[in-house]
């Protein structure tokens, strides 16, 4: 009976142990953390909806209009810092990007596209 071709599975088992060991083991690396007394910080998220309609409007409700100095009023209130952009499948490209490119110069580095599915 012919033993190298089994010398041979356990060779190539060995190696393969041999390199996947030390990155099983590096993962299980105890690692003591600095304590400290201060609690969690909490990040309260400020979400608005942006709506855009057909004809290029800006608004956060339905009948509630608003201009760039209205928006930035709101954002330096720090009422804002997230927004979510709804704009009309009709509008101008364009005016989508004017309100992306001002949230972009206020700080808001969180911007969400609503759409729906189709």
């Amino acid at each position: 009976m012919n033993m190298i071709p089994l010398i041979d599975i356990f060779l190539v088992l060995l190696v393969v142990f041999m390199i996947s060991i030390p990155f099983l083991l590096l993962n299980q690396m105890s690692v003591n953390l600095a304590k400290t007394n201060a609690g969690a910080t909490h990040h309260v998220t400020k979400q608005k909806t942006i709506y855009v309609d057909a004809s290029g409007h800006y608004f956060f409700t339905k009948n509630n209009f608003v201009s760039f100095d209205d928006i930035s009023k709101t954002i330096s209130r720090g009422k804002l810092n997230q927004v979510s952009i709804a704009a009309d499948k009709n509008v101008q490209y364009q005016k989508v990007i004017q309100l992306i490119a001002f949230l972009h110069q206020n700080h808001i580095q969180t911007i969400n596209l609503v759409g729906t599915q189709s």
